[in-house]
């Protein structure tokens, strides 16, 4: 849990933006149209939910998204009713999964698709044959197999009740012929004709069909990727196994007192007896004190170095999720974060050209539907103008726009790392170039800087301590640097006793395994990581 949620919160935490860029000037307008109504469709379809849970899909098998039109409604204008679409992308779990297992290749797949639950009435308006599709509850030995994630959290088919009659079909993408062919799902008889069969219809969207895949450890000659987790299990039972025995050892743990026979008087008096006080006992030498084990200083010991492999193994974990500080000094710890993120920067490259392809798609999705109306905004300045993406802005094809795709913003942002970097700003940007800035009529607003910071501080005492007066006129004249141009620099380097957890957990080790080593380094236990 601890690796997936660092590596899915480094790699999806963020909320997705894209930037469209175009080699032909005359389209920039409209590219920058595009960008805007795709980075609105992202919002509205909560593209960042996708993302994150078919990142952490990969971690576990294959993140699979789908893509395509839905309905969203229907509009009234003009006495007349319209059907509303908007482009939709979607997770797909794996036990809802179906593809080719002959192939070697993704882009050697003759079919693929996915098992999704509708309404038994939307089934009816959506495909050719949907009236003939049977309700989930009166099909027959639907359920039984156990291995599906439904029936492991809602149990069989005669423990589950729906609101209202619902549906399963298959939708498979036939990649050879172009189309969709949509089946009945589920065991028994999921619908009164004779066979499966429910609908065919040609694709429209984009060539590479509506599914998109993302797996960080490709398996050459084999589709499926080898999921990180299935190297990460071992260690993790191994860990969790040790710390269960440790945990019998503790509960086994415990301190008696045994007397001899004829002693209970003495026994009695000194169990009654409070801490500190002196009592007469007849024979003291028939008390005995008895103590049981508790936790095995070894096995402590090999715990800690599972927790340090485990780390290792999974990228340097404690680096990556910021858990504590590997060295004793600031630059080393970069120095070692920067290292650890190598794996990290690999996935990253991995997810970023995932999300591109399907924001791809859904921009193509967008341009292409006739029907899609979304609200834009058009600031200039301090003045917003609403306005629309219509059917109007769909002057040219889509591919005349040779569009390349680049997502950001993807990893997550905390407000004390969007400070950092306003900071960095002001004083390796802003400052330094302070005069030539004023020149151009660009000042820092220090009134909207010192709120930022309060919000994103949580420092409401800003706002009693500082006031903000209407600005006084300023004298003309020369501009003068922030700062003298003769500054005198000193460096004075405190040494100071410091520990890092690797650190720690050696010495702990030693001092279990009754090492004899040093008290310097046996003092690190006690001192603070950092």
């Amino acid at each position: 849990e601890l690796a997936i949620t660092t590596f899915t919160q480094r790699l999806s935490g963020g909320k997705p933006r894209a930037l469209f860029n175009t080699p032909h000037d005359i389209l920039i307008p409209k590219k920058s149209k595009l960008q805007e109504a795709t980075n609105r469709l992202l919002d509205e379809i909560d593209f960042g939910d996708v993302l994150s849970e078919s990142t952490q899909g990969a971690f576990f098998s294959l993140g699979i998204v789908k893509t395509g039109i839905d309905s969203n409604g229907e509009d009234y204008r003009n006495g007349y009713s319209y059907k509303m679409t908007r482009p939709f992308a979607a997770s797909v779990t794996l036990d809802n999964w179906v593809h080719d297992m002959t192939a070697t290749r993704k882009d050697k797949m003759t079919f693929c698709g996915d098992r999704l639950s509708l309404l038994l009435d939307d089934a009816a308006d959506l495909y050719e044959h949907g009236d003939k599709l049977l309700p989930l509850k009166d099909t027959e030995g639907y359920g039984q197999s156990g291995e599906r994630l439904k029936e492991l959290t809602q149990g069989g088919s005669s423990n589950r009740e729906y609101f209202r009659d619902i549906c399963e079909v298959w939708e498979i993408w036939d990649s050879v012929e172009g189309r969709i062919i949509t089946l009945a799902a589920g065991e028994g008889e999921p619908c009164d004709v004779t066979g499966e069969f429910i609908d065919v219809r040609d694709w429209t969207g984009p060539e590479k069909g509506p599914y998109h895949f993302l797996g960080f450890n490709p398996v050459r000659g084999n589709i499926m990727p080898l999921p990180p987790v299935s190297l990460w299990l071992d260690l993790h039972e191994l860990a969790n196994n040790v710390m269960r025995k440790l945990e019998r050892q503790a509960q086994r743990q415990k301190t008696v007192f045994g007397v001899q026979p004829g002693g209970d008087s003495d026994g009695l008096v000194s169990m009654q007896a409070n801490d500190g006080e002196m009592v007469k006992l007849l024979n003291p030498k028939s008390i005995a004190n008895i103590s049981f084990p508790g936790v095995e200083p070894s096995q402590l010991a090999f715990l800690i170095q599972l927790k340090n492999m485990a780390s290792w193994l999974w990228g340097n974990i404690d680096a990556l999720g910021g858990l504590s500080p590997q060295s004793e000094t600031l630059g080393q710890d970069r120095l070692l974060t920067a290292s650890a993120s190598q794996r990290l920067v690999r996935m990253q490259n991995i997810t970023i050209q995932f999300a591109q392809e399907v924001i791809h798609d859904l921009a193509e999705l967008l341009y292409n539907e006739p029907s899609i109306t979304l609200p834009l905004t058009k600031s200039y300045g301090d003045i917003s103008i609403p306005r629309y993406w219509t059917p109007a802005d769909r002057d040219v094809d889509f591919l005349h726009y040779n569009m390349t795709i680049d997502p950001y913003s993807l990893s997550y942002r905390t407000p004390s790392e969007r400070l950092e970097i306003i900071r960095q700003t002001i004083l390796q940007l802003a400052a330094p170039f302070a005069q030539q800035m004023q020149a151009q009529g660009i000042v820092v607003n220090y009134e909207k800087l010192f709120k930022i910071v309060g919000e994103y501080t949580g420092l409401d005492e800003l706002k009693q301590i500082l006031t903000y007066a209407k600005p006084q006129g300023t004298e003309e004249g020369p501009v003068r640097a922030l700062q003298s141009p003769n500054t005198t620099r000193t460096n004075v380097r405190v040494n100071r006793p410091g520990s890092t957890s690797q650190g720690k957990d050696e010495a702990m080790i030693g001092e279990l395994l009754g090492m004899g080593q040093q008290q310097s380094v046996t003092n690190q236990i006690g001192r603070a990581t950092g």
